[in-house]
């Protein structure tokens, strides 16, 4: 039973192999067969609706390999619709109504003709390999009608050329013929390109007579069409030259005939008309002529015109305007060029004078007041120096001071000697209070005030004076550039080469624009300025105060020196050493253990030490004969330190945009100065003062 179920199962695996094997082979075959090109292509072209062009190629596809299945298929699937919707069509343009349908009725029997040859190349019926289908069709002979369809269309042709010819449209004319001559003529196709060039002829000769330009020009169009046809035929060749001559005349006739209407819009209608007569005819010397002429009328004509808008009017833009309509008519007529630059540089001079006279007056307003902000800013400059100076003496000294105030204290505790060095004591502690006060402001200001104050400060004095020393040079480019707006005018007249023109006209407007730049580099300085001198005035206030700080520190400082040398040798003393005998021991003591304690079991003998003490301090104790001065302001200056934050802060805030504002300025006068020396180039002028720094 085992052995019959899997006998069974082979037996189905080995049918389905076969059926399988069989199948991929004829799908194999048809991939690779030669009607599988033809296939393709009757595809593509059902797709786009040209259904008997497909089906010429599927029956070529099974001429070309008979057993090719898909040809074959194609057939049996497609070839009853396309051939229903030929009949159907062909029924609705059996009689046509334009060559349009004409040119279509002839392809389609032309198709049909092809496609019924094929089939009769076919042996039919066409069945499938399995027998699923069997397809065949009566074979139809489309020859008769095809050929009515070809000499219905040449004729249609014929009379569509002709109609067109009547309505004198020669490109659609000559297009009717010409397809009708190479497509549908067969063996006559010499003889009907004749008529057809003759006929041309016939159409163009009563054109070619009449003195309508355009009625002419369609009858040249005829007559180089028929020469198309025929090459060489006399008629048409003579025509073309006739027609040629004549339509020139024409157009140089009606030329005339509009610049007699004698305004300058006539005049330039006329040489469009002169121009199209020497396009037609180049040998029309009478139309060249009257083009030289009338263009020397037209560029007259503007120039009056800008001669009356220059000298009567008083209009430069109009006058400008002019000249260069002048000049697009003949570029070099009398003296329009010239005229133009010297309109347009005359207005730059008048707006060279307005900017000049601005950028002085406000060149004089810094001039005015540089010197004052400079003062303001160098004593700020100082200010700060003599502040840095005093935060670093009042912390040395300071803590020089306290250290001799805590030496003096020690010896208080001597008879007489202590009676000295307390009052001594205590006076070098009323100076080091507020001088204490003072260098524990400066320790909190030091790094978030003073020294950036100081620094943008003098970065400021730099810039005042880099401002400061360009006055004299500005003050020189600015009289050069009056120089050059006076004399500038009788200069320019001077100049026949437009290129100079040109780079005096390009030098004045940069001098123009280094003016402008000049102007608002000063404005913005002077504002600059303006703000930074209030806050140097403001800063000022504290010049008093600082002198008096610092000429007191130097006085203190100079005490200072002084003490400094004996607080060096009491600490000398203080240090020293002494041994005594006492109850059968030896005892070693400093100078400053003796006078800040002694053990318990010395004390009965504290009078010996402290003589032994006192003989030693005495003679240094005599050398304090000295009285260390307040410091004058010194206490008010602290309390005024805090002002110099929103010092630093305006400062701060405006260096910057104040640099950038002098560095602009600085190109501007570059730019100037550069600018006149290429005027005085360009116009050969000498001004004196030329080439300022």
């Amino acid at each position: 039973m085992k052995n019959f179920t899997r006998r069974r199962i082979l037996i189905g695996l080995a049918i389905l192999i076969t059926g399988f094997a069989f199948t991929s082979c004829l799908g194999i075959k048809g991939m690779f067969s030669d009607g599988q090109d033809d296939i393709q292509k009757a595809n593509e072209l059902w797709g786009k609706g040209q259904q008997l062009e497909a089906l010429v190629h599927a029956t070529q596809a099974v001429i070309t390999d008979p057993v090719f299945i898909q040809g074959k298929s194609y057939l049996n699937d497609y070839f009853n619709q396309g051939i229903a919707n030929a009949t159907q069509r062909l029924s609705a343009i059996e009689k046509p109504k334009n060559s349009q349908e004409a040119e279509e009725k002839y392809r389609m029997y032309d198709q049909l003709v092809k496609i019924y040859d094929n089939l009769q190349k076919i042996k039919l019926p066409l069945a499938h390999p399995k027998g699923k289908w069997s397809w065949t069709t009566e074979i139809i002979d489309y020859v008769p009608q095809r050929d009515v369809a070809y000499a219905e269309a040449f004729a249609i042709l014929m009379e569509e050329g002709r109609e067109f010819v009547k309505n004198e449209n020669v490109p659609d004319a000559e297009n009717r013929f010409m397809n009708a001559s190479n497509n549908y003529s067969g063996t006559q196709k010499d003889s009907v390109k004749q008529v057809i060039a003759n006929e041309l002829c016939q159409a163009a000769a009563p054109l070619s007579k009449m003195n309508d330009v355009d009625k002419v020009i369609v009858a040249n169009a005829m007559y180089k069409s028929a020469l198309k046809f025929v090459s060489g035929l006399a008629e048409a060749t003579e025509g073309v030259q006739q027609t040629i001559t004549h339509i020139s005349d024409l157009y140089l006739k009606r030329g005339k005939a509009t610049e007699a209407k004698g305004k300058v819009e006539d005049f330039i209608a006329s040489i469009q008309y002169y121009k199209l007569a020497v396009k037609w005819n180049g040998g029309n010397t009478e139309a060249k002529e009257s083009i030289t002429k009338v263009t020397e009328r037209i560029a007259e004509y503007y120039y009056q015109q800008g001669l009356n808008a220059q000298n009567v009017l008083k209009d430069p833009t109009k006058a400008v305007a002019m000249f260069e309509e002048t000049r697009k008519w003949i570029d070099n007529y009398k003296d329009a060029m010239s005229r133009i630059y010297t309109i347009r540089i005359v207005v730059k001079i008048e707006e060279l004078a307005a900017n000049l006279a601005e950028t002085q007056s406000e060149f004089g307003k810094i001039h005015g007041k540089i010197d004052a902000v400079s003062a303001n800013v160098d004593q700020c400059d100082d200010i700060m120096t003599k502040l840095t100076y005093i935060s670093d003496k009042s912390r040395s000294m300071n803590e020089t001071m306290k250290q001799t105030s805590r030496t003096l204290k020690v010896f208080t505790v001597i008879p007489t000697v202590g009676t000295v060095t307390g009052i001594l004591a205590r006076s070098v502690d009323l100076v080091q209070e507020p001088v204490g006060k003072v260098a524990t402001k400066f320790t909190a200001l030091e790094q978030p005030v003073i020294t950036p104050t100081k620094t943008v400060v003098t970065k400021t004095k730099t810039v005042v004076d880099n401002v400061k020393g360009k006055m004299g040079s500005t003050e020189t480019v600015l009289n050069t550039t009056r120089e050059y707006s006076l004399k500038l005018k009788d200069c320019v007249a001077g100049i026949t080469v437009e290129k100079n023109f040109k780079e005096a006209e390009n030098a004045l407007d940069e001098v123009n624009k280094g003016l402008v730049a000049t102007n608002k580099a000063l404005k913005e300085i002077n504002s600059t300025a303006t703000k930074i001198n209030n806050e140097a005035k403001k800063l000022g206030k504290l010049a008093a105060p600082v002198s008096q700080v610092t000429n007191g520190i130097k006085e203190v400082d100079k005490v200072i020196r002084k003490i400094q040398p004996i607080v060096d040798d009491l600490n000398g003393i203080l240090d020293r050493k002494f041994t005594v005998n006492l109850l059968v021991k030896k005892f070693t003591f400093s100078v400053k253990q003796i006078l800040t304690g002694l053990p318990s079991e010395v004390k009965a003998v504290m009078g010996k030490f402290s003589d032994l003490a006192m003989g030693v301090v005495k003679p240094v104790l005599k050398k304090f004969d000295i009285k260390i001065p307040e410091i004058p302001g010194i206490g008010k200056l602290a309390d005024e330190l805090d002002n110099i934050k929103s010092s630093y802060e305006t400062f701060k805030g405006e260096l910057s945009g104040f640099e950038n504002s002098v560095s602009d300025f600085a190109k501007a006068q570059t730019k100037i100065s550069a600018n006149l020396k290429k005027i005085e180039s360009s116009t050969g002028c000498q001004f004196g003062t030329a080439g300022a720094k």
